[in-house]
């Protein structure tokens, strides 16, 4: 796929629209396509595209954060306080960076689609919520292994995991929307297992990795323990670390 582009609908929005796609590195386009682009018009950024693509999607941080029951697994399963620092290696649109850093907790968000990025940094801008929550929130490019293994700076005390979900299990309505774009920018190549070990590898304290309810574990491996929701739930692996004895110590 071409890379995504960023067209604005609205004169009065054409600066802010342009900075957003120098920011992210994404072309600036004179014409919408019949093609997936990212459209900046009154209301804000709209993820668009032609007639067989999915409806336009629009993030909306300010309702997410009206919904804090739904997020209650989350906060658990991940453990969230203040100063808890979290690595979200599989952003996507970001929604459970948002309501971790909403929770007080210090979020790095890493995602490798541009497009998805300026969408999310573009939203949390017009979240009124934004000066505290979005502070917090911190948005990385990069790819999910890559930045596993080349970590710089303090281990995330957390390593959250939110694998695409296969395409018989996506939830309905506005999840459905989302998952389908997902699919259409990055398409159904099921994440690597590989991924869990990079990440048990990086945490300090545990991993979190999202999964459909009916889902086996990622990779086939057994979580410690799982927070269950409605639809999803949370697969919990504490992370152990072996020491290995000094020779000095050895000796005494």
């Amino acid at each position: 796929m071409n890379a995504i582009g960023v067209y604005c609908a609205a004169a009065d929005r054409r600066e802010a629209a342009a900075g957003l796609a120098a920011r992210w590195g994404l072309p600036w386009l004179t014409a919408p396509p019949a093609a997936p682009h990212l459209c900046y018009d009154a209301a804000g950024l709209a993820l668009a595209g032609g007639p067989d693509d999915p409806p336009p999607l629009r993030l909306d941080f300010d309702a997410l954060a009206r919904r804090r029951r739904g997020a209650e697994p989350l906060l658990r399963a991940v453990g969230a306080r203040p100063g808890l620092t979290v690595l979200d290696a599989t952003a996507g649109l970001a929604r459970d960076a948002f309501l971790l850093a909403r929770a007080g907790c210090r979020v790095t968000a890493v995602e490798r689609l541009a497009a998805l990025l300026a969408l999310v940094d573009e939203a949390l801008a017009r979240c009124r919520e934004q000066t505290a929550a979005a502070a917090r929130l911190r948005l990385l490019a990069g790819d999910a292994m890559d930045r596993l293994r080349r970590w710089h700076g303090a281990p995330p005390a957390v390593v959250y995991l939110d694998p695409m979900y296969e395409p018989d299990t996506a939830r309905r309505g506005a999840v459905k929307k989302d998952a389908q774009w997902l699919r259409r920018l990055a398409g159904e190549e099921a994440a690597p297992a590989a991924w869990l070990g990079a990440a048990l590898e990086l945490a300090a304290e545990r991993v979190v990795v999202k999964r459909h309810r009916n889902a086996p574990p990622l990779g086939g491996r057994p979580p410690d323990w799982r927070v269950g929701g409605r639809r999803t739930r949370f697969d919990v692996y504490r992370v152990r670390r072996t020491t290995t004895c000094t020779a000095e110590s050895n000796a005494r």
